[in-house]
C-alpha cells in the first residue's frame, strides 16, 4: 500500500486517460496554493499548448483539453513556484 507523505515539492500523480484522445485531467499534489504553469510539448521540444491555473494545496485534478493536436507522444509538464515535473501523454485520434 503506497502512503503518501507531505513534501515541499510538486508532485504529478498521473494523468487520465492515457492514451487520450481530445482531452485528459492531469493529477498534481501541491503542498500550499498557487499559480502553476502548464505546457505540452512534442517530441521537437516545440510548446504545443500553454496555460495557466491558481490551484488549491492538495490534490488537484486539472482538465486538459487538446482537440487540435496530431496524434503523437507528448511531454505535459507542470511547473510551480520554480519547480517543473513533466509526464508522457499519447495522443491518439
Amino acid at each position: 500500500t503506497a502512503v503518501w507523505k507531505p513534501s515541499d515539492q510538486l508532485e504529478i500523480l498521473g494523468i487520465s486517460p492515457n492514451p487520450a484522445t481530445d482531452q485528459a485531467s492531469l493529477h498534481v499534489m501541491l503542498p500550499q496554493k498557487g499559480q502553476v504553469t502548464l505546457r505540452l510539448v512534442n517530441l521537437t521540444g516545440q510548446t504545443v499548448w500553454q496555460a495557466g491555473t491558481e490551484l488549491g494545496a492538495g490534490l488537484q485534478s486539472v482538465p486538459v483539453q487538446f482537440e487540435s493536436l496530431s496524434s503523437g507522444i507528448y511531454l505535459l509538464q507542470a511547473s510551480w513556484l520554480g519547480q517543473r515535473k513533466q509526464i508522457r501523454l499519447v495522443i491518439q485520434r
